[in-house]
């Protein structure tokens, strides 16, 4: 049986470990196959961390709370703001990652921003368009940076897919393109991006209400709003319920160790 607390944005699970069963991530590569990191045990390191931008920042209270559920109350600590790229956070996650003692895991999960100055930008001018050699360039020497400090500090890395894109976005397969990216610097791909799809795996505005969602929560006539009007993010209106983050949470931290 599932007993679930709701409160402002965020949704605690106190007895029970799945609130949407088809919504569970599905790892590429398990987190015992990483390659060249090998396990630390538990009094070898600190609490489990995840780097972001907007949308980890709209989830980050559902994360925290469904991460604590699901791994006995063991902690993941949640650094995102919206707008941020990874060469943003690079330095902050290298730092975090050589201290003592370092994190359980670093979870990653960034959509494409390109509009700070590591991405290009200045001065109110654009960055590195979005899908170009120095965009991809950029994520690319970031992630290096933070492969290299998780290897020495034996730190298991994961790339958490965001939420599935719209098929008329810039770039509809971006999320592949970096799926791809961070396979091949060695992280492990967590698959939460179909939480918020429907069953062909395809963008949608609205799911099927879930057992503990109410019209307090935004479910009408059985549906409930899983993205904002948007179509990028979980929710237009900071700190309230989202079905979105929700569901893309608890995708996100079953793949997390």
């Amino acid at each position: 049986m599932i007993i679930l607390v709701v409160c402002a944005g965020c949704a605690v699970v106190v007895a029970g470990v799945c609130l949407f069963g088809s919504a569970s991530a599905s790892p590429r590569q398990s987190a015992a196959e990483s390659p060249g990191v090998p396990r630390r045990s538990a009094e070898e390191v600190g609490p489990a961390r995840m780097y972001g931008d907007s949308l980890t920042y709209q989830a980050r209270k559902n994360l925290a709370f469904l991460y604590a559920a699901t791994h006995h109350h063991q902690s993941l600590k949640v650094g995102s703001m919206g707008g941020t790229a990874l060469c943003d956070w690079a330095p902050t996650i290298v730092r975090d990652l050589t201290a003592l003692p370092p994190p359980k895991s670093v979870t990653l999960e960034f959509s494409g921003n390109n509009v700070t100055s590591c991405m290009g930008a200045f001065m109110g001018t654009g960055g590195f368009a979005a899908g170009s050699p120095a965009f991809f360039d950029a994520y690319r020497a970031s992630l290096g940076q933070v492969m290299a400090a998780a290897r020495r500090a034996r730190v298991r890395v994961f790339w958490a897919e965001p939420p599935v894109r719209p098929s008329d976005a810039v770039i509809p397969r971006l999320n592949d393109d970096f799926a791809a990216m961070a396979r091949t610097s060695g992280a492990t791909v967590i698959d939460g991006s179909r939480s918020v799809a429907d069953a062909a795996g395809r963008w949608t505005a609205t799911l099927p209400c879930g057992l503990h969602e109410g019209v307090a929560e935004g479910c009408v006539d059985g549906t409930i709003p899983v993205r904002s009007r948007d179509r990028l993010h979980f929710t237009d209106t900071p700190d309230a319920y989202s079905g979105g983050s929700v569901r893309w949470s608890e995708a996100t931290v079953t793949g997390i160790p």
